[in-house]
């Protein structure tokens, strides 16, 4: 029988695909400039390593998370490194 992670993990990377793509055109998620919707996605993306998803290999969603980090206010995570 396959495991929750046999299933969980293909769709993990589709979506990690997708991001990056959307990324490659933008700075952002949406309007040029940090929004709630970079706020809500950042925790789920930051994580995605401990889930065995490989945020390394997506050049544009480093460069994202990378510009987050980088904004006046930014707090880290407890035990996330970015993908780093």
């Amino acid at each position: 029988m396959p495991s929750a992670g046999d299933y969980a993990a293909p769709r993990g990377e589709r979506a990690l695909a997708y991001l990056d793509a959307h990324l490659s055109a933008r700075p952002f998620l949406e309007l040029g400039r940090p929004t709630l919707a970079d706020v809500s996605v950042f925790p789920f993306v930051a994580v995605a390593p401990g889930a065995g998803l490989p945020i390394l290999e997506y050049e544009h969603i480093q460069t994202w998370l990378g510009r987050l980090a980088a904004l006046p206010g930014f707090i880290a995570m407890p035990l996330v490194s970015r993908g780093r």
